[in-house]
Parts: C-alpha cells; sequence; structure tokens
C-alpha cells in the first residue's frame, strides 16, 4: 500500500477479496489498523465477505474496521472545502 501524503490522503483501502474469513485475519487487519494510526493513517475495507464482516462485527470491531467506501466518505466530509497543502 501507498499513501500519498502530500495529496492529503489519509485513507489507505486494503482489498480483502477472497481473505480467509478467521480469528488470524481479524488478528491482522486490527494490527494493521493500529499500525495505521499510528501514522495518523485509517483503513478501510474494500470487498470484505459477509461471513468476515459478520466475523468482525461479532468481535466488536466494526468501527475500527470499517468498509471503504465509509471511511472514504469520512474523509471527505472531513476536509472538505480544505486546500491542499503542496
Amino acid at each position: 500500500m501507498r499513501v500519498n501524503r502530500c495529496a492529503g490522503a489519509r485513507v489507505l483501502v486494503c482489498d480483502v477479496r477472497g481473505v480467509e474469513p478467521d480469528a488470524g485475519t481479524v488478528d491482522a487487519l486490527a494490527r494493521l489498523q493500529l499500525a495505521a494510526r499510528r501514522l495518523g493513517l485509517e483503513i478501510g475495507l474494500a470487498g470484505a465477505s459477509r461471513d468476515l464482516r459478520l466475523l468482525i462485527d461479532l468481535v466488536g470491531l466494526a468501527e475500527a474496521l470499517p468498509d471503504a467506501a465509509t471511511t472514504r466518505a469520512a474523509e471527505a466530509a472531513r476536509t472538505a472545502g480544505r486546500a491542499s497543502r503542496c
């Protein structure tokens, strides 16, 4: 994954299509989100299967691991009207 900080990108889209919906996957995604947040970024999941979304909800990480569309919409609302600093 690459982030263009110059363009003000703060959302990393993580394509999880075809990823096995199990505890190891949820753990890895949670750790990825934690690392991203330490850098001032967020991740959003793209292509998450229904089973993976249900597992994420079950373990209480739905807010921490949102869909990419939700994350992008929140980012757009946060940065609306702001000029790029580049």
